[in-house]
């Protein structure tokens, strides 16, 4: 069953039945995922009917939706999937969220989740089971070779690493990819052999087995990742930034810059109007920078009065960032409630967005990271944003 709000003042979506608004409104509750109230809009296809009648602009929150709130074969998920060091993926095709990670002192829960934000009802689902906790190994960085996957061969799930920025879906390939893991559980820095690159098999609901036909091998660069429409994916570290075609797991240096001079941290966004990559966070406090598909690069110059707001927080390794192309803007959250900087996919020009309505949870602390908690979600002309494993996530209509 499903229900929906209308307040005075604005509209709050929710999936069970509310007894009022926070103003003291009495709530209209109407069953059914196609029900309409006065001025609703008919969803399009593929647009779940609650989604379609968020108002513009505004936080919402999809309840029943912690992180923390799933149970897997091995026990609840812990916050560690998103604290320590980990970031979300998408599935773009259905909205669909994935969460995984877990990595050096922290979680060593290797659980896949997924969450379809086109569904009527959103609700987290196991997509891979993780390794019971007794088979799961300490990986050593005194061992000659450290346990970097658990399991027996041909069923083995890895070790999980910090995710950071590093994940996309490939709809070609069918599979959801983390690009240069490092820093498993237990393990501080590069295992031997490379920068590992994971995949799910998500039709099989399973992993790539490591060193088979199946297996993408090791990642050119780390943990900064973007995608564009085509579904070729970006992957930044350093100086470099390369190109990566899932389908055929080709790999092509775009740039090799001294100027870009990163640390494998910070954010990487694709501009869909203009097809050119915006390069921005990261703790070497690296200018901000413009990428072209050729590999020229450049520095824009942020402004206004929230440029220099937004370069401290970009200056630590915490930064997250996708582009909006409803609003021609890179959307950057700050981790506390749902306040965000925008800046201007043009002309730079930086200002604070404090959207109205419910205000998502703040960051668990503030050294946490945003990393790729925001998502930009083209079914669905909007945003997800999950800041906290213990709060619901939220979406945005735009």
């Amino acid at each position: 069953m499903m229900c929906k709000t209308r307040c005075a003042k604005f509209a709050v979506f929710t999936l069970a039945f509310v007894a009022g608004c926070s103003d003291g409104k009495t709530a209209v509750a109407i069953d059914g995922p196609q029900a309409a109230i006065d001025g609703a809009i008919d969803a399009a296809p593929g647009v779940p009917q609650w989604f379609a009648d968020l108002p513009v602009g505004q936080w919402a929150e999809v309840p029943g939706t912690t992180l923390t709130s799933v149970t897997t074969d091995a026990g609840p998920v812990g916050a560690g999937i998103l604290h320590d060091y980990n970031g979300l993926g998408l599935k773009r095709d259905d909205s669909t969220l994935i969460a995984f990670g877990g990595g050096h002192a922290g979680y060593s829960g290797n659980e896949v989740l997924g969450l379809t934000l086109a569904a009527a009802v959103p609700q987290w689902q196991v997509v891979v089971q993780p390794t019971p906790i007794a088979d799961r190994v300490i990986a050593s960085n005194d061992q000659a070779t450290p346990a970097l996957w658990w399991g027996p061969a041909g069923q083995q799930k890895p070790n999980p690493p910090h995710t950071y920025n590093s994940l996309q879906f490939s709809t070609e390939l069918g599979r959801a990819i983390w690009y240069g893991q490092t820093s498993v559980w237990n393990y501080s820095g590069t295992p031997p052999g490379g920068n590992m690159t994971l995949s799910v098999i998500w039709g099989a609901r399973r992993w790539a087995q490591p060193g088979s036909a199946e297996d993408l091998g090791v990642a050119m660069a780390t943990r900064v990742t973007t995608q564009d429409p085509a579904g070729n994916v970006y992957v930044a570290s350093g100086q470099r930034v390369f190109k990566h075609v899932p389908l055929t797991n080709t790999w092509t240096e775009i740039a090799n810059n001294g100027s870009l001079n990163y640390s494998a941290f910070g954010a990487l966004a694709y501009d869909t109007k203009r097809n050119r990559l915006f390069r921005l966070g990261d703790y070497n406090a690296s200018a901000p920078r413009l990428i072209t598909l050729a590999g020229a690069v450049s520095t824009p110059a942020l402004s206004g009065p929230m440029a220099s707001a937004l370069e401290t927080l970009a200056g630590l390794d915490t930064f997250g960032m996708v582009y909006d192309p409803i609003n021609d803007r890179y959307v950057a959250p700050t981790g506390m409630g749902g306040s965000f900087y925008a800046i201007d996919a043009e002309s730079f020009a930086v200002t604070l967005v404090q959207p109205a309505g419910v205000q998502p949870a703040n960051k668990p602390n503030p050294a946490a990271g945003v990393y790729s908690h925001i998502q930009y979600l083209p079914q669905l002309h909007g945003l997800a944003y999950v800041p906290n494993a213990n709060a619901n996530v939220f979406v945005m209509r735009l």
